[in-house]
């Protein structure tokens, strides 16, 4: 054929389908377009009859390129107003002088996970909301949402008539979330792209809740809360810490912290609306303490608990009846109960929320009438009630084989796993200050304490440190959904700072008792260093805050391979304090400290020139309130830990060289411990940018 008649031809021809899709000039080359060369996918040809736009979607799945929509910019589509849809900035945001940015969607099954319309389809909508109630519902005291009420309202078609659309955003919102992790592979490129399935919902109804903020509602509440805890598991510590405040003062306006007089027995759907109000505010109040992490300015209940009875038992929520004796289960009567009424998971997951807040904000105490070895002392009632606590937990809560099945079933493994994490936390949060770099204002109580006390409480520490490990080797042989609670990670990455730290400081070092410490810590770094448990934003912070500490202390070959960037010496990953003084001596993983960053970096973004406080400011503890002592139990002996075995007064190379054992000369790790006090309760360095965050660890 002439050059002149395939000219001809090609007129004739009609654009490439690809082409079509993208509305582009097609050159109709044969055998392919140049613009399918160049976009680097499979030219279909020119057969108008070969598909339409699932044909399209496949070609784009088949070369593995993402197909970018063809749209509105996010912030113009988020406000419902007309973009120009102008690259890099269209002009509305330019004028706002705020970033424009285009969200690029997958193609394939997956497109409807990053839109900012809910789903469609049925089956889709369908799914998330039952990942939310299998998933979401059972952890701590997340389950204030009737199912039975929203399921219903599903299938009559008035779901968001019933509930708002904000509610049905966010549940989606974690529903999407959530199934992220069982699809993570399917989405490597678009997570490693910053794009979060689900989050233009949890966006949308965050914005909608906050317009409506001056007239709250209950199930405006309920969004608030729930958007809080997303904002605060996906990272966005600082909206988390912004919106559990407004939630806890909207739930006051609607006065859902004052305990009202009930019937003896209720019926639905009274019942329902008074039990999912209890559980909100019970809900708000166990948020507020984990972002506040016992400092008193960043709580907004202190001494203060709320009065209202804790929640009532699942089966009571489904069914929409409260008896009688659930109305009497409040924290001040809480272990006084009988048994069937103390089975009730949400009620221990409170009541330990409630001890464990008042051990951290006890830490931050450096003045008490009486030292912490006296039996009357604030500080041996509260252990002495934790562990009492715990000493009677029913046996439908421990961690046994069947146990665990029994709960797999019930859909609340995670939230016994963190009920057994948040008690040997507990504990250790509470003696750790008995150990040197531990340096919290309550450890100087311990500076003249008698040297059995002291050891005593190393010993006890030590040993929640390692039943942490424990329960970590025995949620990863489950699974992992037994782990999915954000807590159990820092759970973890606490307890190796412990077991670190003891080891070396503590015991002879040795061999033994050094393997001992490895294992405990290769568990611990295989939660934290694992993406797909709990796809943990703030993993790097975690690894980078172990660093440090594993290096110095001997520990580094537990380090996942790919940390050390060759011809990088030691001094170059030295950590100077950086923590100002109103970080209370939380650590770089805590969610108000997690929140600062990120405030600090958008306004270091924003404003240049601005002044930025200086990173080599000292911390300095602000000075709390002391905790009036827990009156619970009073009257029931301290119980003492049994006496630790006599160790050698030996000096620490002694001890080492003993044991055939050595590290170095000169080492001393006493004083390095009291050196690095900085890495254990204030802040770290960025993590190096060569981690490897897929390596596995054990």
């Amino acid at each position: 054929m002439s050059d002149q008649a395939s000219s001809v031809a090609g007129q004739n021809r009609s654009a490439c389908l690809v082409c079509r899709s993208r509305k582009v000039k097609c050159g109709k080359e044969l055998p392919e377009c140049n613009s399918c060369r160049k976009l680097g996918v499979r030219c279909p040809g020119y057969d108008t009859s070969t598909g339409g736009e699932l044909a399209v979607e496949r070609i784009y799945r088949e070369s593995s390129i993402e197909k970018r929509r063809v749209g509105s910019c996010n912030s113009c589509r988020r406000m419902k107003v007309k973009c120009d849809r102008l690259q890099p900035s269209c002009r509305r945001c330019r004028l706002r002088k705020q970033r424009c940015t285009y969200t690029s969607v997958p193609v394939g099954s997956y497109a409807w996970l990053f839109d900012d319309r809910l789903p469609e389809d049925p089956e889709n909508l369908l799914m998330l909301i039952n990942i939310f109630f299998d998933r979401i519902y059972p952890l701590r005291c997340l389950g204030f949402i009737h199912k039975p009420s929203f399921i219903h309202a599903l299938d009559q078609g008035r779901l968001i008539e019933e509930f708002g659309e904000p509610l049905v955003q966010i549940v989606c919102a974690f529903g999407a979330f959530i199934h992220t992790k069982d699809i993570a592979d399917n989405l490597r490129h678009h997570l490693a792209n910053g794009q979060i399935p689900g989050e233009l919902w949890a966006t949308n109804a965050r914005n909608a809740v906050l317009l409506d903020l001056a007239t709250p509602t209950l199930r405006s509440a309920m969004a608030m809360v729930l958007i809080a805890e997303y904002a605060a598991m996906s990272g966005r510590n600082a909206w988390g810490f912004l919106l559990v405040g407004s939630a806890a003062r909207v739930l006051r306006l609607l006065e859902l912290d004052v305990p009202k007089t009930m019937e003896p027995t209720l019926a639905s759907p009274e019942a329902i609306e008074v039990e999912s109000s209890r559980r909100l505010l019970w809900a708000c109040y166990l948020l507020d303490a984990q972002i506040g992490s016992g400092v008193d300015k960043n709580l907004n209940w202190r001494d203060d608990v709320p009065q209202i009875p804790l929640p009532s038992p699942e089966e009571a929520f489904a069914c929409g009846t409260i008896s009688g004796p659930e109305e009497t289960a409040t924290l001040s009567s809480f272990t006084s109960l009988p048994e069937r009424i103390r089975v009730n998971l949400r009620a221990n997951l409170v009541y330990l929320g409630w001890l464990r807040s008042q051990i951290l904000r006890l830490n931050r105490v450096s003045e008490s009438a009486l030292p912490p070895w006296d039996e009357k002392s604030t500080y041996l009632q509260l252990l002495h009630t934790v562990e009492s606590w715990y000493d009677t937990l029913p046996g439908d809560l421990r961690l046994t084989d069947l146990n665990i099945y029994v709960h797999k079933e019930r859909n609340t493994l995670a939230a016994v796993f963190m009920l057994h994490f948040a008690y040997h936390s507990a504990v250790a949060d509470l003696t750790r200050v008995s150990l040197p770099g531990f340096e919290f204002p309550l450890s100087t109580l311990f500076k003249n304490a008698p040297p059995s006390f002291r050891r005593q409480c190393q010993e006890r520490c030590r040993h929640h440190a390692d039943e942490v490990s424990k329960l970590v080797e025995l949620g990863l042989a489950t699974g992992g959904m037994a782990l999915e609670e954000q807590f159990c990670i820092t759970s973890a990455f606490e307890a190796t700072k412990i077991q670190v730290v003891h080891t070396t400081t503590q015991t002879l070092n040795g061999p033994e008792e050094r393997r001992r410490a490895a294992d405990q810590i290769a568990a611990n770094l295989k939660l934290i260093t694992t993406p797909k448990y709990g796809q943990n934003p703030r993993a790097r912070n975690y690894v980078s805050g172990l660093l440090p500490l594993l290096s110095k202390f001997g520990f580094q070959d537990l380090m996942p391979r790919s940390t050390q960037e060759p011809g990088v010496s030691d001094s170059e990953q030295e950590v100077e304090v950086v923590g100002p003084a109103d970080t209370n001596h939380l650590s770089q993983v805590a969610n108000f400290r997690q929140a600062l960053s990120e405030v600090q970096a958008q306004l270091k973004t924003s404003s240049p020139a601005a002044s930025q406080p200086s990173g080599n400011t000292p911390p300095v503890a602000t000075q709390q309130t002391i905790i009036p002592a827990i009156t619970a139990h009073a009257s029931v002996p301290i119980i003492q830990p049994p006496p630790p075995p006599e160790v050698p007064a030996l000096g620490m190379e002694v001890g080492l060289a003993a044991h055939g054992y050595h590290l170095g000369e000169d080492v001393n790790y006493m004083q390095l411990a009291e050196e690095m006090s900085n890495y254990m309760t204030w802040d770290f360095s960025e993590l190096p940018p060569w981690i490897d965050f897929d390596h596995q660890v054990g």
